[in-house]
């Protein structure tokens, strides 16, 4: 039998001014090692469920 492993839960917070890097170099890296999904489940939280506006 053999084991099925899990996608890990990977939070990426956002913020006010939040730097455009600083949320979608993450995103792209575990996005992109993920196999599909099957590693990783990528995705973004904030305290609010508000637009956020990021630094220029």
């Amino acid at each position: 039998m053999e084991n099925e492993i899990k996608p890990r839960n990977v939070a990426i917070l956002i913020y006010e001014n939040v730097e455009i890097l600083d949320f979608t170099g993450p995103f792209q890296v575990f996005s992109v090692g993920s196999r599909s999904g099957k590693d990783f489940n990528v995705y973004t939280v904030a305290q609010h469920a508000t637009s956020v506006k990021s630094f220029r």
